[in-house]
């Protein structure tokens, strides 16, 4: 899969492409990308301890936005530590 993503496979043979390919990879995929499986966080803010802040962030961001708009309010539970949040089967109101 890494491979594919090399133009052609001369530059897999050449070890400082394939250095600088992967450096780059592991950089945006542990510091930039957000991962479902541990609450859209990249895995560099899990390791770091910096999580919690931003969930904290986060939740005062949506507590803003469904005080401003209450009839657009989507279900909401206690958001787990590394899981996404679970609808509870409240209905919503919707636009018409």
């Amino acid at each position: 899969m890494i491979a594919e993503a090399f133009d052609a496979l001369e530059q897999v043979l050449n070890i400082k492409n394939a250095c600088a390919f992967c450096e780059a990879f592991f950089t945006y995929y542990n510091h930039e990308h957000r991962h479902s499986g541990i609450g859209r966080h990249t895995p560099a803010s899990v390791h770091f301890g910096t999580a919690e802040q931003i969930r904290a962030r986060r939740a005062a961001t949506l507590a803003a936005a469904y005080q401003a708009s209450p009839l657009e309010r989507p279900c909401l539970t206690k958001l787990d530590k590394f899981r996404k949040p679970r609808c509870s089967g409240v209905a919503t109101a919707r636009r018409v």
